[in-house]
């Protein structure tokens, strides 16, 4: 067999040396990276926090046996408040007493509307009993 001459040599090698480039690029050996990707952006949650609230008003139920209940339900103005210490900035527009229904309970509540800047903003729903936020 005899060999190319001096310029097939030279191309044939110029192009093996390109496909070991090319492979040494395809699996990158020197440098591995792993595949997670992460998110630096931050998210800004607002914790759901327990207010605490005047508990002044009572409605109390007495049974025929003698023993009673007592519960203790929040007032307007209470659950207002809840609702503007949870969500700074904002006022408070017109808030009414409402049921809902959550996980087949219904539980009253009270609907706080919260307004910035004079345009209607948010909806918030108190448990007109716990004094929670509900979503």
């Amino acid at each position: 067999m005899d060999l190319p001459e001096d310029w097939e040599k030279k191309a044939l090698l110029i192009v093996a040396v390109v496909i070991i480039i090319l492979a040494a690029y395809v699996f990158n050996p020197f440098k591995s990276e792993s595949n997670i990707t992460a998110n630096n952006e931050s998210i800004n949650v607002n914790p759901v926090t327990n207010m605490p609230f005047d508990q002044s008003t009572s409605n109390q139920t007495a049974n025929t046996n003698g023993t009673s209940n007592s519960t203790s339900e929040l007032t307007m103005e209470q659950a207002t408040n809840i609702a503007l210490q949870a969500n700074p900035g904002y006022t408070s527009g017109e808030t009414s007493k409402e049921t809902m229904v959550i996980n087949g309970v219904t539980i009253s509540v009270w609907k706080v509307t919260l307004t910035k800047s004079g345009l209607t903003s948010k909806t918030i729903y108190i448990n007109a009993i716990s004094g929670k936020i509900e979503k």
